[in-house]
């Protein structure tokens, strides 16, 4: 497969991207072997999966995530000087949906509750949550 080097720094980051743990240079490796990939096709100067992630983080050394080098492995990470703002709003917690108390749950034959959508009715309520 013909590539250059804009379409391997794409591929390389969507993949990064897509993970939720950190991405190992040897995952990358696999992903172009894989998909038939080679980095260096003959007649041209040869290029690293190194290379091509230090070029990525160049990319996003001003932007509000970064490429970081996480156990073992390359991630994307917010940026440092951001966070303080983020916690603001992530730390928050989360209140109980007003779904909880809509027709999505009704009570069976045998007066126990019943979810009216996938999966089973799981929660932490209390006996007065419930029944108010």
């Amino acid at each position: 497969m013909k590539t250059d080097l804009e379409d391997l720094k794409g591929l390389i980051e969507a993949y990064i991207f897509s993970q939720t743990e950190p991405v190992s240079e040897q995952s990358i490796e696999s992903l172009l072997e894989k998909n038939s990939i080679n980095l260096n096709p003959e007649g041209k100067a040869t290029v690293s999966i190194l290379d091509i992630i230090h070029s990525l983080q160049e990319d996003y050394a001003y932007r509000g995530i970064r490429l970081c080098k996480v156990a073992g492995g390359w991630q994307f990470r917010t940026a440092q000087e951001w966070t303080a703002y983020l916690v603001k709003i992530i730390a928050r917690p989360k209140r109980l949906s007003s779904a909880l108390h809509s027709d999505r749950y009704r009570k069976n034959s045998r007066g126990r509750f019943k979810s009216n959508c996938f999966g089973n009715f799981i929660g932490i309520w209390s006996y007065q949550t419930l029944w108010t």
